[in-house]
């Protein structure tokens, strides 16, 4: 159809008007992110179109899909993760953090609702 596909989120859309991401969690089975993303968790799953689905066995399928789907995205960094980092959690913590400031701030967009927390500070 010609779409450009556009992965966003509230976590985004917040940072984006200028609330701090608060400290750095690792949350099992979510992996990575902030405590700003995090409370954002339940709110997108209540609206999220796949939830909406009746047919038990389709929802239950279709969350397996995204599982193994993100899962497999995440193998490559593991042998990046291996073959570059020293230590490991400290090289997690700042590349999440860079990747996540530059999805909420791409090239060219102002930083004017930006206040750095202190995490950001070192």
């Amino acid at each position: 159809m010609g779409l450009e596909r556009n992965n966003e989120d509230l976590g985004k859309t917040l940072g984006r008007w200028g609330m701090p991401s608060g400290p750095y969690v690792v949350m099992p089975l979510f992996g990575p992110s902030t405590v700003r993303d995090a409370t954002t968790i339940t709110l997108e799953n209540r609206y999220d179109p796949v939830a909406q689905i009746d047919h038990v066995r389709t929802r239950n399928a279709t969350n397996v899909l995204r599982i193994v789907d993100t899962r497999t995205g995440l193998l490559r960094l593991g042998t990046l993760l291996d073959e570059a980092a020293l230590d490991k959690y400290s090289f997690t913590r700042d590349a999440f953090l860079q990747n996540r400031r530059a999805e909420i701030f791409r090239p060219g967009q102002e930083e004017d609702n930006y206040k750095p927390d202190a995490e950001d500070k070192k």
